[in-house]
């Protein structure tokens, strides 16, 4: 039997997608959403963006996994960053609330969640990020 450890960073990509644009604030219906960020260089930089990568992974059972993830977020300028802590907070509530039990939702827990903490350096952006610990279902692969 070989149990299949969960894509966290795709379901939670999506996740938090889907959630930003079900919220009645239009600030958050533009949102980019991605496990990589783009080149800072590019032309068409995002105005406001999310990402999310994996930290770390360790088998706590045969099916569970504890995964640290990393979730940043980018808006606004250093001087001005009101829109960036207003991403953070509210992608940081969702990623709390993302537990339960729902087809295609491998997130069994949110165990631990620290954040959202400003990135102090200097950059175009405002940069926020957020850390969680999740324990995480795989799947049965026959």
């Amino acid at each position: 039997m070989r149990i299949l450890q969960a894509d966290v960073v795709k379901f939670l990509c999506d996740f938090i997608r889907a959630e930003l644009r079900r919220l009645p604030d239009p600030f958050f219906h533009d949102v980019e959403v991605a496990a990589i960020e783009p080149d800072v260089a590019a032309r068409d930089y995002p105005d406001k963006l999310v990402t999310v990568a994996v930290s770390t992974v360790s088998d706590a059972d045969l099916h569970l996994s504890d995964v640290s993830v990393r979730v940043n977020y980018v808006a606004g300028t250093p001087e001005f960053p009101d829109d960036c802590v207003k991403l953070a907070r509210m992608v940081h509530a969702i990623v709390r609330d993302c537990a339960r039990v729902a087809d295609g939702n491998p997130v069994a827990a949110v165990t631990a969640s620290r954040g959202a903490m400003s990135v102090v350096d200097e950059q175009l952006r405002a940069r926020w990020f957020s850390l969680f610990d999740l324990v995480v279902v795989g799947t049965l692969v026959p």
